[in-house]
């Protein structure tokens, strides 16, 4: 069976913030498309071993850090 992540709203939101913060922070979209890069490798890396998180106490729910 397929693994995938599923995004809530506010996740998908949240997201969309920080890239924008640091679009405005910085004056250009250098740094945000290499922190959306890099998000979206971890995630590939999530889908390949789901269990590389660290679970929480949700159900189905794990926490992955990318960088400190």
């Amino acid at each position: 069976m397929a693994k995938k992540i599923i995004w809530t709203a506010k996740a998908k939101n949240d997201l969309f913030d920080i890239l924008n913060y640091w679009i405005n922070r910085n004056k250009s979209k250098t740094f945000s498309k290499k922190l959306n890069n890099l998000i979206n490798e971890q995630l590939n890396l999530i889908l390949t071993f789901p269990h590389i998180g660290r679970k929480t106490d949700v159900e189905n729910v794990s926490i992955k850090v990318i960088r400190k």
